[in-house]
């Protein structure tokens, strides 16, 4: 079953933002989004178009698709689904410690190893 697309920007209410997050079957597009706006912990899944991602105060989430994406961070993330970051040549999820498939290719190596290490406990 595919996830329903919704767009949220900054002029989105809190309550609504808050309620479309918890919401395992919503794909959230936040490509015009201050991503620090968004809760701590998600179930929705996350999409931008945006050249970077970086989401500050999140702490769980679904799968995440950051397509374009030449950098991405999220320095409080300790869970998530699938992680798409295709472009992304940084890759910075210091807390992660369980995920689905990082899928990451134009990220060093040993960079993103290190980061797989953390999230494996090696």
């Amino acid at each position: 079953m595919s996830n329903e697309l919704i767009a949220v920007n900054n002029w989105t209410e809190p309550t609504e933002l808050a309620l479309l997050a918890n919401n395992p079957l919503v794909l959230l597009d936040v490509t015009n989004l201050d991503l620090g706006r968004l809760p701590q912990h998600l179930k929705a899944a996350l999409y931008t178009a945006a050249n970077t991602f970086c989401a500050p105060q999140l702490q769980t989430s679904g799968n995440i698709y950051a397509d374009n994406a030449t950098s991405f961070s999220a320095p409080q993330l300790q869970t998530s689904g699938s992680i798409y970051a295709p472009r992304a040549t940084t890759f910075s999820a210091p807390q992660l410690q369980t995920s689905g498939y990082i899928y990451a290719p134009e990220v060093p190596a040993p960079t993103l190893t290190q980061q797989i290490r953390r999230t494996l406990h090696l």
